[in-house]
């Protein structure tokens, strides 16, 4: 059954997007068509989600129930309107001979996607730590409730809903890795339509995506259980390719589905991190430029858009608000207040460092060196980008392609906006820790980085063939000197010689000419199939990332003996104590609970009442609760655990000592020892019958 769930759920999520983009888009714009097809999978399953939570109805059968309801009515609706439907018009080509071929090949590649591409789902610790813990609980409990077991729940979690809709058929995360693979090849996309509508030729095409494939930020955040800056960056990319579409095409029809599309895509962004609502600012603003231009109403785009984006985007910030009172909750901005005041923040922020050693040259050389270092030389490209976009903007009257054009301005503005604001937005300087050097992360910069690959299509692919032929050359140097390891290579390779097969395939079937059939076969033959061979490796899978989370806590391989639905807590770690997902069990099977020092229940911050507010730095915070925690006595933990009535405790190593709890747990004839490792005790609870070995 679950795998009949993670077939039919994800295929019908498609056909959804398909007969949606259908409706919007027609089929005689293909490419836009296309986009609109890949950008309404996460859509769709965000609004599915956030439909069945407030009903607590989460889970692999309600969604397939509710995903085949409106399939049915969107088939409806498009029978209404254009007759009986059939797989192909009169008259368009179809070779049931080229689907046969197609379906094999589609099947093939999943099976090499499943088996050898993908090789489980990858963590690091804020994926042990939150991401995956939050969409854990939303498992377990079929509703999007808002956890005590980390202090970044209040965080917006768009990406985590995607995580989730990958962990619902199988109860089990090993499928989740597929996410971050959509999001890469969504953001290929993006750049091939791109280069299509410029009419570059196909080397000049695998060449740009090479440079896209071959930037070490993507390759390594792409993996992460939720990859955040990437749906973050992509979805606003395309959002401003949504809202340009219609004047591209002169097609003024599409102008308020367009800004629907794009306040949606927006949305998702703005529902992943609260940064990016300042591209959004400039989105707004390149609606309302576009609408006056081409004199439509702007006030109904504009409201179309924000409605759109605040359907997918304000869920979080509202709930946040409702339940704290702070729709930014817990930082403190503006009149809002919250635990982690504006004197936390500034410590993290860029700018902040710079101010306090602004003749410092190690810290100078060191600023820049990270900034530049995507390697350098995808940094120039990406620089080039900008200098194009900047000449643009200033010879805006002497440009022939002005559509093209038009998009690049609004791009350039939006990059060199997020520029000048990165330096002065939190942890730009530094992390969460309050003793933490000044550590650059250019992964907040991705989409400023994206914008440039962009604009660099403008300044090179221009119809002067020798300057195709020096952007291309500039290309090729620029790829030769980035610095990259085999494995980096051997993967780039093998995605690029599909997608130079699958060109071959279209061309060689002779379905290329035809757009009805194009739209066909990837729509109705290739993703049912590739999700039905995808199915089949889903041992595989878990197994691998089984072995991944066993590696790096052996003591965990050991909670998969213990009885089903077990009350579990745990102790130490160090850094790591944080990382509480791996005690969920690899099928999700136990209950944990997040306690303090002394064993109490951990509540959230805004929660007055008995327990440990559950907050990393409690020496910052402490001074703005009211009233004052207790200080925690560790000699209690014995008889707080009893009385939380938990079956298990796990405790791990500090570093290199055991926690303080360990004693008092030892000496309690309550708690048994049933395992023992460098790496880990468990004990059980004899006073809980649940806990009956």
């Amino acid at each position: 059954m679950p795998y009949f769930y993670f077939v039919i759920n994800n295929v019908f999520t498609f056909l959804i997007a398909s007969r949606v983009s259908d409706l919007v888009i027609g089929k005689n714009n293909k490419k836009l068509n296309l986009l609109t097809f890949f950008s309404l999978y996460p859509i769709i399953i965000a609004l599915t989600l956030l439909f069945l939570s407030p009903f607590s109805w989460i889970s692999p059968g309600n969604v397939s129930l509710f995903l085949s309801i409106l399939l049915a009515v969107l088939y409806f609706l498009n029978r209404k309107k254009n007759g009986p439907g059939v797989l192909l018009r009169q008259g368009e080509d179809f070779s049931y001979k080229a689907a046969s071929l197609v379906a094999i090949a589609s099947f093939g590649f999943a099976l090499f996607f499943g088996l050898y591409l993908i090789k489980g789902t990858t963590y690091g610790p804020d994926g042990l730590s939150y991401h995956s813990t939050i969409a854990a609980q939303w498992l377990k409990g079929g509703s999007l409730t808002l956890t005590s077991l980390t202090p970044w729940a209040y965080y917006p979690c768009n990406t985590e809903i995607l995580s989730l809709w990958h962990m619902l058929p199988f109860h089990s995360d090993a499928m989740v890795g597929l996410l971050g693979y959509f999001w890469l090849f969504f953001g290929l996309f993006l750049f091939i339509f791109l280069a299509s509508v410029q009419r570059v030729s196909t080397f000049g095409i695998l060449l740009w995506a090479s440079v896209y494939l071959l930037t070490p930020t993507i390759q390594k955040y792409f993996k992460a259980f939720s990859p955040t800056d990437m749906v973050g960056a992509l979805s606003l990319l395309a959002a401003f390719i949504f809202a340009w579409s219609p004047y591209k095409w002169n097609d003024r029809s599409l102008a308020f589905k367009c800004s629907c599309l794009a306040g949606l895509m927006a949305g998702l962004a703005v529902g992943c991190r609260i940064t990016n609502a300042s591209a959004c600012v400039v989105l707004c603003v390149y609606i309302i430029y576009l609408a006056r231009k081409y004199s439509q109403s702007w006030i109904k785009n504009v409201a179309l858009f924000s409605a759109s984006a605040f359907l997918l985007g304000g869920f979080w910030y509202v709930r946040n608000l409702l339940i704290t009172g702070n729709p930014f909750y817990p930082a403190a901005l503006g009149p809002f207040d919250g635990p982690l005041d504006a004197e936390y923040f500034e410590r993290t922020k860029l700018i902040t460092w710079i101010i306090q050693h602004p003749t410092d040259m190690q810290q100078w050389k060191y600023i820049i060196w990270e900034h530049i270092n995507w390697p350098v030389s995808l940094f120039l490209v990406c620089a080039y980008g900008y200098l194009c976009g900047g000449y643009h903007l200033l010879t805006y009257k002497k440009t022939k392609d002005c559509h093209w054009c038009c998009l690049s301005r609004a791009l350039f503005i939006c990059g060199v906006l997020l520029l000048l604001l990165y330096p002065l937005t939190p942890f730009s300087g530094t992390s969460f820790d309050v003793s933490a050097p000044l550590n650059v992360n250019i992964r907040y910069m991705l989409l400023p980085y994206l914008i440039g690959l962009v604009l660099s299509l403008n300044g090179g692919f221009s119809k002067q063939a020798h300057r195709r032929y020096l952007w291309m050359t500039f290309l090729v140097l620029a790829l030769l000197f980035r610095w990259f390891r085999p494995e980096k290579i051997l993967f780039t390779v093998i995605v690029l010689s599909i997608l130079v097969g699958l060109s071959f395939l279209i061309r060689r079937l002779k379905i290329s000419g035809k757009r009805e059939a194009v739209l066909v076969y990837i729509k109705k033959i290739v993703v049912p199939v590739f999700f039905a061979g995808l199915a089949i490796c889903y041992s595989h899978q878990k197994n691998a990332t089984d072995e991944r989370l066993f590696q790096r806590y052996p003591v965990c391989r050991e909670l998969e003996s213990l009885p089903k639905g077990a009350k579990i807590v745990w102790f130490g770690g160090g850094k790591a104590s944080y990382e509480s997902f791996p005690f969920y069990g690899r099928n999700i099977q136990h209950h944990i609970a997040r306690v303090g020092r002394d064993g109490a229940p951990m509540i959230m911050p805004h929660v007055s009442g008995p327990g440990v507010p559950n907050v990393y730095f409690e020496n910052i915070i402490n001074r703005k609760l009211k009233p004052s925690p207790p200080v925690p006595r560790v000699e209690n933990v014995v008889g707080n655990l009893v009385n939380a009535e938990v079956d298990y405790v796990v405790i791990r190593k500090d570093e290199d000592y055991w926690p303080s709890q360990k004693k008092h747990i030892e000496r309690s004839i309550i708690f048994k020892r049933i395992y023992e490792s460098d790496d880990g005790l468990i004990f059980m609870n004899l006073a809980n019958r649940s806990g009956d070995w």
